[in-house]
């Protein structure tokens, strides 16, 4: 097992080799570090702020190279939904943009944001600069790896280029903006310019917009203003209308609230016509180990299994004090007690409310999960 060290704790001293050798190759080469002016503010415990708005450019990231095979159909639903939604093709356009990720027929995707080393304002490349330490610490290649970006930033093409042709899947953040302005149209430009650069990506993508919408955060308040819930669903109604406007067909729209507290969150679900995966993001804050999973998403899972999407843990983490125990507990909680979750994406970075860095342990732990059939989709 490989070991890293943490940056923000100075008595670590092993660190995760940049070298990769799997059975696999896994190849990166980084041009330059952007910064996307993303702050790193947690809702849930370790998430990143969802109100961003400082422009990024692309910088390129030349490749990743494994030999994980990509999928090539797309979540079903029983549910009706408006024209366009939930097809291949939305009409007068062109289907060359793809279908979105398929739903694992048996088990779950695994995948990650990487960035143990911080700071939040790495970026997408800086980020994916870490990925082969990742891969050889846990000896595996995640199914999905995560993307944060602001709202009006381009959105970062070269790390999902290299993402995609690695076969694994992107989770893209996407930040919020005023759900009001969004809904009159002040953005239409920055959503279908958006929409569009997506679609040219040609492969599945999952995209969470304005994610922890529920929690009374600065980010969120600041862009829900006084139109409360209500408002976020008529924003997020309209950006994917402008998606299947487009044709943007290989994205598929993730709504993710906070969950494992009080915050109330259904009452900013769109409806399954505009949903296509069911998403939440929660933490272990009260170091409940092997438990903690079950804990924290419990209601959320209630309330959802039932529903014609597939759901996903799009954040997730623990400390260091139970994190093997948490991570490791997801092999036989996820089978037998979620089965519905057919995702889950761990956050392994330093948060405000606390380090969800993956431990030598952790590192450990997740690796032992990643070997599970369960987790080979």
């Amino acid at each position: 097992m490989v070991q890293r060290a943490d940056p923000t704790a100075p008595a670590r001293t092993l660190a995760r080799t940049p070298v990769l050798r799997l059975d696999r190759t896994v190849t990166i080469a980084v041009a330059a570090a952007v910064a996307l002016g993303v702050s790193a503010c947690s809702s849930a415990g370790g998430s990143r702020s969802a109100n961003v708005s400082t422009p990024a450019t692309s910088a390129p990231v030349a490749s990743i190279t494994t030999a994980r095979p990509q999928s090539a159909t797309g979540p079903t639903g029983s549910q009706p939904a408006p024209s366009g939604a939930g097809s291949s093709q939305a009409a007068g356009t062109s289907p060359s943009a793809g279908n979105p990720p398929a739903v694992p027929a048996g088990g779950a995707y695994l995948g990650a944001w990487i960035n143990p080393a911080g700071p939040a304002g790495v970026g997408p490349a800086g980020e994916l600069a870490q990925l082969p330490a990742f891969e050889q610490a846990t000896a595996s290649h995640p199914a999905i790896i995560g993307l944060y970006a602001g709202f009006q930033s381009p959105a970062p093409m070269a790390a999902l280029e290299a993402i995609s042709a690695a076969g694994a899947i992107p989770l893209l953040a996407w930040s919020c903006a005023p759900v009001g302005a969004v809904s009159s149209g002040v953005y239409d430009s920055t959503v279908r310019n958006y929409a569009l650069s997506l679609k040219s990506l040609g492969h599945p993508i999952f995209l969470r917009w304005f994610w922890e919408m529920n929690l009374p955060t600065r980010s969120s308040s600041s862009c829900l203003g006084t139109d409360g819930a209500p408002g976020f669903v008529q924003a997020w109604i309209h950006i994917w209308s402008i998606f299947h406007e487009v044709g943007a067909t290989n994205v598929a729209f993730v709504w993710c609230p906070g969950v494992g507290g009080t915050a109330p969150f259904t009452p900013f679900f769109p409806g399954t016509a505009y949903v296509d995966w069911i998403a939440a993001d929660g933490y272990d804050r009260h170091h409940l180990g092997a438990e903690g999973f079950a804990t924290v998403f419990a209601a959320w899972y209630d309330t959802y299994a039932s529903s014609s999407k597939p759901l996903m843990v799009a954040e997730t983490g623990a400390t260091a004090s139970d994190q093997s125990q948490y991570v490791g507990g997801l092999a036989q909680t996820l089978p037998s007690s979620f089965p519905a979750v057919k995702a889950v994406v761990y956050f392994d970075a330093d948060g405000p409310n606390g380090n969800w860095s993956l431990t030598p342990a952790g590192l450990a732990a997740f690796k032992m999960v990643a070997s599970a059939q369960y987790f080979s989709a």
